[in-house]
């Protein structure tokens, strides 16, 4: 596996046992498979003037979803990971569908209580195949971030924020499924 792979198993396996139910392994694999698109799409830098920023959708937080606590030396931070219902039960082997949506949000846990620190929103908005079995399928996806106020972070921020996901073995324990 690639180490974009790697790194986007990373920000949600450390410890974790989906357990045995079917949908809770599918969603697990369907998370990681978007955190690599994610990771590809921040590694690929960005562009001066966006044409394409994916808006918040409105009810993400009825999606499946996956929590992760994370301890690091700066502090605990949670994670939650949601799939919208159209990417949400894609099998490994098949392209996401035009319209799949993913939220990443992250908030530091200070004092017992949640502070936002940001939401990476992407989804795709194109897709191209051949319909052969041995052709490439070519996939179009956007992105944004949003700040702790509601805010686009712009492009000069560094503010990818799937870029700023503590994926390098910070993780210490997964909370579990929600």
């Amino acid at each position: 596996m690639s180490l974009i792979l790697d790194t986007a198993k990373d920000a949600i396996a450390p410890g974790m046992e989906p357990g045995d139910d079917p949908s809770e392994q599918t969603l697990t694999v369907v998370i990681v498979r978007l955190l690599t698109v994610a990771l590809k799409l921040s590694e690929s830098g960005h562009p001066q003037q966006r044409t394409v920023q994916w808006l918040l959708p409105t009810r993400y937080h009825a999606w499946p979803m996956v929590v992760s606590d994370l301890a690091s030396s700066h502090g605990n931070s949670r994670l939650r990971f949601y799939v919208s219902p159209k990417a949400a039960t894609v099998s490994d082997d098949e392209p996401f569908p035009v319209g799949s949506v993913f939220v990443v949000e992250s908030c530091e846990l200070a004092g017992g209580t949640e502070v936002p620190l940001w939401r990476f929103v992407m989804g795709k908005y194109a897709g191209v195949s051949s319909g052969r079995s041995d052709a490439k399928c070519y996939e179009v996806w956007a992105y944004t971030t949003y700040g702790p106020n509601g805010g686009v972070l712009g492009a000069g921020d560094s503010s990818c924020g799937i870029c700023r996901l503590p994926v390098t073995g910070s993780a210490e324990h997964f909370t579990g499924w929600v």
